[in-house]
């Protein structure tokens, strides 16, 4: 759990009033993971070669890619898994 500060209505003559509350963080499991392999492979010129999957729901046919790759290219075997994960979070009780 986590806490963090909210703001709170102030009474005269205080310059801030904050009250901490509870919070749950967790993976909204109603939204879609995203991911994405990109090649950080280097051509002959030195240049990154960049080639990407595309965005894919699926890690594993998305991870796929990457052995698509390197059979084409067989000198490239450095990637980069970049991911989008939805998350929500929720307070134990709602600010008053």
């Amino acid at each position: 759990m986590l806490q963090l500060g909210i703001d709170a209505p102030r009474p005269a003559g205080v310059r801030k009033l904050f009250r901490f509350l509870s919070w749950t963080v967790s993976v909204d499991r109603d939204r879609e993971q995203v991911h994405l392999f990109l090649c950080e492979g280097e051509e002959e010129d030195g240049a990154k070669c960049g080639a990407d999957s595309g965005e894919h729901s699926d890690f594993e046919s998305t991870r796929g890619w990457t052995f698509e790759h390197i059979r084409e290219r067989q000198d490239h075997r450095s990637f980069a898994h970049m991911s989008y994960t939805a998350w929500h979070m929720v307070p134990e009780r709602e600010p008053e």
